[in-house]
C-alpha cells in the first residue's frame, strides 16, 4: 500500500463530514471511491490535496507525508467547479500541467510542448489546440482536463466524477487514458458515482459514507452488503454481486 490516511477527520459548520478515516490504497491501481450524496468523497479527495484543512489526521504518499511531495501529485477536479470563462486555450491549459516540474518560474521548453502536443492527439484535441476553452463542449473541456493529467506525468492522480456528463465516445476514451497511466505506473484515485460501471473499469473499491463501510479488491469488497452498509438500502447490481 503506497497512500496511507490515519485518524482523517474534517468538519464542517460544527458538522462532521468524513471521521476517523483510517484507509490504505494500493500503487499502481484504479481505485474507486464510491458512496452515496454527501458521504464526504470529494472532501476526502480535498484533504488529501490540502485543500481542505482536516481537524486530526495524516496523509502520507510512500511513507512520506503527501503535502511534501506535490510535484508528484495530479488533480482532474469536478467540471462543474472550474471558471471555463477564463481567457485560455486548450494547448496553455495543458502546458499548466508541466509547471509543477519545472518550476513556475521558468518558461517551459520544446520537450513539454512536445509532451503537451502528444497527450492532446492522445485524447482526440490535437485540432482544438488554439481553441479558447469556454468554446468546448462538456466532453472537450473534459478530455483537456485529462490531457493536462498526463502532461503532469504524477505519479499519483486524483479524480473527482470524472466520467459526469460526458457522451459515451468521450467515456470510452477517458477511460483508455486512465489504463495508459496504470501501464505506466501511475496511481489514479477517483470519486465515481456509476454503481453498473464501477466494476469494469477499477482495481480497488472504497465505500465511504463519512467513515469507511469498506475498502479492498473489487471482488471482495463490491458485495450487496457493503452496498447496503453504504447506501442504507437492498441493492442487486447487474451482473450480480457476492
Amino acid at each position: 500500500m503506497s497512500l496511507s490516511i490515519r485518524d482523517l477527520t474534517v468538519i464542517y459548520r460544527d458538522a462532521p463530514v468524513l471521521r476517523d478515516i483510517d484507509l490504505d490504497l494500493p500503487k499502481g491501481q484504479l481505485c474507486a471511491i464510491v458512496g452515496p450524496n454527501g458521504a464526504g468523497k470529494s472532501t476526502l479527495i480535498k484533504a488529501a490535496l490540502g485543500l481542505v484543512e482536516p481537524v486530526s489526521g495524516s496523509i502520507n504518499w510512500c511513507g512520506a507525508p503527501l503535502r511534501t511531495q506535490k510535484t508528484k501529485v495530479g488533480y482532474v477536479p469536478q467540471r462543474s467547479s472550474v471558471d471555463w470563462d477564463f481567457p485560455t486555450d486548450v494547448f496553455d491549459v495543458v502546458l499548466m500541467g508541466t509547471f509543477s516540474r519545472v518550476g513556475w518560474l521558468k518558461s517551459p521548453g520544446k520537450a513539454e510542448r512536445k509532451r503537451v502536443a502528444e497527450c492532446l492527439d492522445l485524447v482526440g484535441m490535437a485540432e482544438y489546440a488554439k481553441t479558447q476553452i469556454s468554446q468546448l463542449s462538456g466532453g472537450q473541456q473534459q478530455r483537456v482536463f485529462f490531457a493536462r493529467a498526463l502532461a503532469q506525468n504524477a505519479e499519483l492522480t486524483f479524480m473527482d466524477e470524472p466520467f459526469a456528463g460526458v457522451d459515451a465516445t468521450t467515456e470510452e476514451s477517458l477511460l483508455n487514458v486512465l489504463k495508459t497511466m496504470k501501464s505506466e505506473g501511475k496511481t489514479i484515485i477517483a470519486v465515481h458515482h456509476d454503481l453498473q460501471t464501477v466494476r469494469e473499469r477499477f482495481d480497488h473499491i472504497t465505500l465511504l459514507n463519512k467513515r469507511i463501510i469498506a475498502s479492498g479488491s473489487m471482488d471482495a469488497t463490491f458485495t450487496e452488503s457493503n452496498l447496503k452498509a453504504a447506501y442504507g438500502i437492498d441493492f442487486a447490481i447487474a451482473g450480480g454481486v457476492d
